[in-house]
């Protein structure tokens, strides 16, 4: 179909990190803002795309891409990268890139990171930028694929005509996609309860270890 065509160059480039606000915030309830620090010096070039940041059970951690060109911009950061076209997974990433499917997610090191008490991101050094198709910042988005806003005018579609290729209809294709935004978010919690339990009984294994060997002496 001719919607790939504009993804064989494997230029993309999208919101990595889009401002909110206290009112606009992304699933974890923060936000990055104009003052957030992206320590962009800190890895002057090549840092890698990965598919899911690395945790996708079928990718792993593999690079898929690199980051040619990141920039401040009024809304936020923006990010150019360059896919490997040669890569193992460059098909199903075009095919879903032609579906309007795929969107941007920033991460950094937690131990750099840094979080205001009402949940703005002061500081987040950008480490790397991932492909996934459920974005903790529903504005994260792939905006552009290299030529593809030449290709919709030509075709007389706007851009947004790329997820009712993914979704179907237009009003189908909204109910979908808030449908999948709430299941992803419904996962994300049970994730975050699961992990926060599993820390809690490690912590209190470690500290019943120690109380038994203090009553021994």
């Amino acid at each position: 179909m001719n919607g790939i065509k504009f993804a064989e160059s494997g230029i993309i480039e999208g919101w990595a990190a889009p401002y909110g606000s206290p009112t606009r915030r992304d699933a974890q309830g923060e936000w990055f803002s104009p003052n957030t620090d992206f320590q962009l010096d800190l890895i002057p070039t090549g840092r890698p795309l990965l598919i899911g940041h690395g945790l996708s059970p079928e990718a792993g951690p593999a690079v898929v891409g690199r980051i040619t060109h990141v920039e401040r911009r009024d809304a936020g950061l923006w990010i150019r990268g360059s896919l490997d076209r040669a890569g193992r997974y460059f098909g199903e990433i075009r095919d879903q890139l032609a579906a309007g499917a795929l969107a941007f997610s920033s991460a950094t090191m937690a131990h750099l990171r840094r979080t205001g008490p009402d949940g703005e991101i002061l500081r987040w050094p950008l480490i790397e930028v991932s492909l996934t198709a459920s974005p903790s910042n529903r504005e994260a988005r792939i905006v552009s694929v290299k030529h593809a806003v030449e290709h919709f005018a030509e075709i007389g579609q706007p851009p947004t005509a790329l997820k009712g290729l993914f979704y179907g209809p237009a009003q189908e294709a909204e109910a979908a996609y808030r449908t999948a935004g709430a299941e992803v978010d419904a996962i994300e919690l049970r994730r975050a309860a699961t992990e926060a339990y599993r820390r809690y009984t490690a912590t209190s294994a470690v500290l019943d270890r120690r109380l038994a060997q203090l009553r021994r002496r």
